[in-house]
């Protein structure tokens, strides 16, 4: 079910795949192993990835802070950092004052018309 226009799927997922980084180190939204997660953030992942209409990957890590590199070093299009200030990873990118639950590597890198400023320079409100 591809609701999204290309030019918005192209920016979150440019190579056709969307990479997403879930925190396997937090059992309130993910569940289950890096071969078969589950939970809240692998249910957001996937409705995005169908919204978009192309597959989605899942690269899990066991802390926030690594699934956060993993989409700021590029391996990764989207991730699920923690909601609490203080307890998400520091990056200029990523404001410490945000409320967004979801962030993108593309809308973190460079400018977009798909971006939503509301929230801060990197994310967009899940």
């Amino acid at each position: 079910m591809n609701t999204a226009p290309a030019a918005i799927t192209g920016d979150l997922a440019p190579s056709g795949v969307l990479r997403a980084a879930i925190n396997l180190g937090n059992p309130v939204l993910t569940q289950g192993t890096p071969t078969a997660p589950a939970g809240v953030t692998v249910d957001i992942a996937r409705q995005l990835g169908a919204r978009l209409g192309i597959p989605v990957e899942f690269l899990c890590f066991d802390a926030a802070r690594k699934s956060y590199e993993a989409m700021a070093a590029g391996r990764a299009d989207v991730c699920f950092p923690p909601s609490s200030p203080h307890a998400r990873p520091r990056s200029p990118s990523l404001p410490r004052t945000s409320s967004s639950r979801a962030c993108s590597r593309s809308l973190a890198d460079r400018p977009s018309p798909h971006r939503r400023t509301s929230t801060g320079p990197a994310c967009g409100s899940a």
